[in-house]
């Protein structure tokens, strides 16, 4: 009997290092702060498009191009800002942020597919560590704390 109470006392401790190391690795204002940073550098690109688009387009061989960077310009912006209102709302410990911030992930892949641009697996990678973070953060919202 006492190696069975041994083992789930073992058990027990195990869960609770491994709760430990899942709250450690989901951190909401780092996590949020990543969000941020990653919509600021997105809307800071979209901005660098929306100058240079004209610019281009200014150039009578190359107006398809300048056309297609200001239409890349205006959803990176687009995308940027729902990236950093997911951000703000993960602070707020909303839970609607994950949906935010998926949407920005979906519309940005079917745009490309639409565009017949080449998939960024980096990117794609990348976005779904985060997201995957975020939802672990949301799970221990629901969870009860001990």
């Amino acid at each position: 009997m006492k190696h069975n109470t041994t083992i789930i006392e073992l058990r027990s401790n195990a869960q609770q290092e491994e709760d430990k190391n899942l709250k450690s690795l989901v951190n909401k204002p780092t996590l949020a702060k990543i969000l941020a940073g990653f919509g600021s550098f997105e809307i800071l690109f979209g901005l660098f498009n929306l100058i240079t688009g004209p610019v281009i387009m200014s150039n009578s061989f190359s107006n398809s191009v300048g056309k297609s960077i200001t239409i890349d310009g205006l959803l990176g912006v687009f995308l940027g800002g729902l990236i950093f209102i997911s951000s703000r709302l993960l602070l707020k410990e909303k839970k609607v942020s994950t949906w935010i911030y998926l949407s920005a992930i979906l519309i940005d892949l079917v745009y490309k597919l639409v565009m017949d641009y080449s998939l960024n697996f980096i990117f794609i990678g990348f976005s779904l560590i985060i997201l995957w973070l975020m939802l672990q953060s949301n799970n221990q919202l629901a969870s009860p704390q001990s």
